[in-house]
């Protein structure tokens, strides 16, 4: 019993930090989406307004996508 409890403090004190350390918010966001069926493809675009919330500026900007996107 002990030992889940330590397990569900870590977690909800994991959690807590990672939502505190999101300092970058989507204003907008627009997707554009291209169905081929023919070749079994599609062509998907995405453009994104992203706002700064913290005081310092940020270096750089982590995406991630799927490893089937090229």
């Amino acid at each position: 019993m002990l030992k889940r409890l330590l397990a569900v403090l870590f977690f909800t004190s994991v959690v807590a930090v990672n939502a505190a350390a999101q300092e970058v918010e989507v204003d907008r966001y627009n997707i554009n989406v291209r169905i081929d069926a023919a070749s079994s493809a599609v062509d998907t675009r995405a453009s994104l307004s992203i706002s700064n919330l913290g005081q310092a500026p940020k270096p750089k900007l982590f995406l991630r996508l799927s490893k089937l996107a090229r």
